[in-house]
């Protein structure tokens, strides 16, 4: 028998109006009714109000089988969540089954390169879904995951939101992964941003994906939101993890113009479990059961009124009841659970320098090859030690500092981008994983040091100015010391083992800045990679977009001799400006 109607409010909430019932079924109906996480009594509305989420439609479905009426907004959302339930439970059995036996489901798209087992299974979940989250530890191939879906459907609009460090990142992915035609451009601001949408929206390929980066979307959302996107994507997410800053708040108002959303992070929990509300909130209000933060601080955290007034923050509650919310919608797996990974996987992290970087870098470049030229003899024999001081003045540059004609190294004004890139990468590792960074400059090791004790990491050292060797590499090697060490690569010789501790392992490997030098390259990699690891170890490199640093990375990771390109003025100058290097870099791997 009927006892109440559910109308339609609005996108997030329904009504619910009871009939006209007797005292005692109107009490119980009302008892009922209160048990639906918060619902309220609107007595001018003259009804409950109750959030549209999955978890109140069920417990409707459940405890009022027969005893409710649907108008036909409200029955389109039922049918719409049942069906998203059905799908989801489908899904998650697949990714169940993948846990217990690594087995992973047929690989039904067109793709570049093979994908591992766990990313098979996450292309899987997120193909067909509204919303999902890839809680994947770094280095294990998130980005792929999704490109693999813009290959399945062949057609898409889609925005990525990342930090101004990933934004090169993605667009040589697509490169490497994407097997449909496709257009990608990384947004600017303001007009320049409007100009790269419209163009978009014109180019005859089917798959278009702009990239911004976070800080952006705050004056560029409006514009996005009229693109209509069938995608957007949160790389890194826990960005958006305080739900009162205004990137967060422009994110999930983006969000709600678009299909289909997806988050991407390694670390979701930075801080407290509260981090999670505002990243799956963007991806549907209320898929962790509660639509208000408030409603999900009070079922999930634990506090305790202080003298002060204030509440404490002291333990969690109902911590399953939240694992198997977020199960239903994301796919998490850390690099040591992904059995099929190589040993060691490189990534290069391009880096756009600031204005004032650039143009000083062009400046230097101009005046490096007018030395250069005027400087080899009559027979083009080079003499290496000129060539290698016009490459670390750029270098330098590259890496945020000059050094003046007294020998003094300084920052340059406006920032350090690769300082800020760092950062990030470094809140992308879970805590318990130790990190290595190497940097040839001294420079680059201060201003590493700073930023490190700025975010109370405990670190140590092993440079050529280390005083206590054994004592900082111990350190770094044991359960309880330094979480990372900062080397200089001609440090990082024989007698060097950065390994970490079984349940504190070193899982990663950053190069801020590379020694010129194939062999302390190879010897400094080996240092975290010895006979006895068992998990895979990701080496990251800093580079510097548009500058000499993306060739010599190149270099130094094909195992390559710096000598070999700078035979003559051509090589030099190839090396330094870039100009027909995918030539000389071809040939070099033909004939090498």
């Amino acid at each position: 028998m009927r006892r109440f109607t559910v109308h339609n409010i609005d996108s997030y909430n329904f009504l619910l109006k009871l009939d006209e019932l007797d005292a005692a079924m109107h009490v119980e109906i009302h008892r009922r009714l209160l048990r639906i996480p918060e619902v309220k009594f609107s007595a001018k509305l003259g009804g409950y109000s109750v959030p549209q989420t999955a978890r109140n439609i069920e417990y409707l479905n459940a405890y009022f089988k027969d005893e409710f009426e649907l108008d036909e907004l409200s029955d389109l959302k039922f049918v719409h969540t049942v069906k998203t339930l059905q799908l989801q439970d489908l899904k998650l059995a697949q990714r169940l089954t993948y846990i217990q036996d690594q087995s992973a489901p047929e690989v039904k798209y067109p793709c570049r390169l093979k994908p591992f087992n766990h990313q098979a299974v996450a292309t899987t979940s997120i193909h067909g879904s509204e919303f999902f989250a890839l809680l994947m530890g770094m280095g294990t191939g998130k980005t792929k995951c999704l490109i693999d879906e813009v290959n399945w459907l062949g057609e898409c609009r889609m925005i990525v939101i990342c930090p101004k460090s990933v934004t090169g990142q993605w667009i040589k992915e697509f490169a490497k992964h994407c097997t449909v035609p496709y257009w990608i451009a990384r947004l600017k601001s303001h007009h320049r941003g409007v100009s790269q949408l419209v163009e978009g929206l014109r180019v005859k390929e089917k798959v278009k994906v702009w990239i911004i980066n976070y800080d952006r979307v705050k004056t560029m959302g409006e514009y996005l939101a009229k693109i209509k996107p069938t995608i957007c994507v949160l790389d890194e997410s826990h960005s958006i993890k305080n739900r009162k800053a205004k990137r967060t708040k422009a994110c999930i108002e983006l969000g709600q113009h678009c299909e289909r959303r997806f988050i991407f992070t390694g670390t979701p929990v930075a801080n407290t479990l509260l981090d999670l509300f505002s990243q799956f909130n963007f991806l549907s209000a209320g898929s962790l059961g509660y639509a208000s933060y408030k409603g999900f601080e009070q079922r999930f955290a634990r506090f305790k009124k202080m003298r002060t007034g204030f509440d404490k923050l002291v333990g969690y509650k109902y911590v399953e009841e939240l694992k198997t919310a977020m199960a239903k919608c994301s796919f998490t797996v850390k690099k040591s659970e992904c059995l099929d990974l190589p040993p060691k996987m490189y990534v290069t992290r391009s880096i756009e320098m600031t204005e004032k970087q650039s143009i000083l870098y062009e400046q230097m470049l101009t005046i490096a090859l007018a030395s250069l030229e005027s400087d080899l003899s009559p027979e083009n024999t080079v003499h290496a030690t000129i060539v290698l001081v016009q490459m670390l003045r750029l270098s330098q540059i590259a890496n945020g500092f000059l050094k003046t004609l007294t020998g003094e190294e300084k920052d340059i004004p406006g920032g350090n981008p690769k300082i800020d890139a760092l950062s990030e990468i470094i809140d992308e590792v879970h805590p318990d994983e130790k990190i290595v960074i190497w940097a040839r400059f001294h420079k680059d090791v201060d201003n590493i040091t700073a930023l490190l004790e700025k975010k109370r990491i405990r670190h140590t050292d092993l440079t050529g100015r280390s005083k206590n060797r054994d004592a900082n590499m111990d350190s770094f090697n044991s359960d309880h010391g330094a979480r990372i060490l900062i080397g200089e690569p001609g440090s990082g010789g024989l007698g060097v083992e950065l390994l970490g501790t079984k349940d504190h392992p070193c899982t990663t490997v950053i190069y801020f800045s590379n020694d010129y030098s194939s062999t302390k390259r190879q010897q400094s990699e080996e240092r975290s990679h010895r006979i006895g690891v068992v998990r895979p170890v990701t080496y990251i490199d800093l580079v510097a977009e548009g500058t000499i640093e993306e060739r010599i990375t190149e270099i130094l990771q094909k195992k390559k001799q710096l000598n070999e390109f700078i035979k003559d003025f051509k090589g030099i100058r190839t090396l330094l400006t870039g100009e027909n290097w995918d030539d000389t870099a071809s040939s070099d791997r033909k004939t090498g």
